[in-house]
């Protein structure tokens, strides 16, 4: 079986490929076509991760790709047995978690030197003032992408709070793939905060 991840940055896309990954006794690709990664140690870790990967030749597993690969859709889930598509409503939050992990150069827990790097964070209103504008423009962008991720067929569409805010989300993948979980969703992998608020961060 294979899964393709259709979804943006910052929607919750790499805790959930990990628990399916475990599930499914699958191997998880994450983002192996990403050609945003500017940071040193993630271009190399990908570079390394990735070479010559192919859609074709990686057998029975679970891939994470973003509308900004550079792929067309149409041409793309024709690739895979199930297309799991995720965006996030809150495309405010979004938008600043981008910024946030671009800004700091940290978008996950990673080992850089042998050192473990914790990616939990919180953003001060200071911050949030700065950097307003370039919020709401990334926003506007991120809400006209959902558009066209809403839009798709032959998949499932499962939103970021569906998978963090209750259990809705993971009870459609299970019925769409055709499986059941051993485990539960662990909202505590949420970045921001470091845990599920009432907030939808």
């Amino acid at each position: 079986m294979k899964i393709l991840n259709y979804t943006g940055y910052r929607t919750g896309s790499s805790s959930f490929g990990e628990w399916l990954s475990i599930q499914l006794n699958l191997p998880y690709y994450h983002e192996p076509f990403n050609k945003n990664i500017t940071i040193p140690y993630m271009v190399a870790k990908r570079n390394e991760l990735y070479k010559n990967f192919t859609i074709e030749e990686s057998g029975d597993c679970i891939i994470k790709i973003s509308p900004f690969d550079g792929f067309d859709y149409e041409d793309l889930k024709k690739l895979f047995d199930n297309r799991i598509v995720l965006y996030r409503e809150n495309t405010k939050e979004q938008a600043e978690s981008i910024l946030w992990a671009k800004e700091k150069e940290l978008w996950h827990h990673t080992y850089l030197n042998d050192k473990f790097i914790n990616a939990h964070y919180t953003i001060s209103m200071e911050w949030l003032d700065k950097n307003a504008e370039e919020i709401k423009s990334l926003s506007e962008s991120l809400e006209r992408e959902n558009e066209i991720l809403k839009s798709l067929t032959d998949c499932i569409i499962v939103t970021y709070d569906e998978l963090y805010y209750s259990d809705k989300g993971i009870k459609k993948i299970e019925d769409y793939v055709g499986f059941k979980s051993n485990s539960k969703f662990n909202k505590i992998n949420k970045l921001r905060n470091g845990g599920v608020k009432s907030t939808l961060i």
